[in-house]
């Protein structure tokens, strides 16, 4: 078994809109891949904000907690991290289609990450 079969076989298998061929290819990118990446590495991101020395639990109100995780995620180092965890369960090939719309993908990982702290933690 080689690498890339074995990186889509860890992968949970997540159901999506049934109309795929009328979304656009980054959709696509980011129901196929990205997604299963994401809960895949949930317990592992989850460890990663919980170990950001400016991160609180403590946070009751909603509005206070929303603000304090985008302000973490916001940082450089935690956002490089996190986006490191995420490729690197990424085949050659996703990879490539990654590094073609790397800013797009970027901004989508990170949000799709903040609003899963926020629905865990919230």
């Amino acid at each position: 078994m080689n690498r890339e079969s074995q990186l889509l076989a860890l992968r949970p298998s997540l159901t999506t809109l049934s109309q795929e061929a009328q979304l656009k290819s980054v959709e696509i990118f980011q129901n196929e891949v990205l997604r299963p990446i994401l809960k895949f590495q949930n317990n592992l991101t989850l460890a990663l904000l919980k170990s950001q020395p400016h991160f609180s639990p403590e946070v009751s109100d909603r509005a206070k907690l929303v603000a304090h995780i985008k302000t973490i995620c916001n940082q450089p180092r935690f956002k490089n991290q996190l986006i490191g965890m995420i490729i690197g369960l990424m085949s050659v090939q996703e990879y490539t289609s990654y590094a073609g719309s790397l800013k797009e993908y970027n901004k989508r990982i990170l949000s799709m990450q903040a609003e899963r702290f926020m629905d865990q933690l919230g």
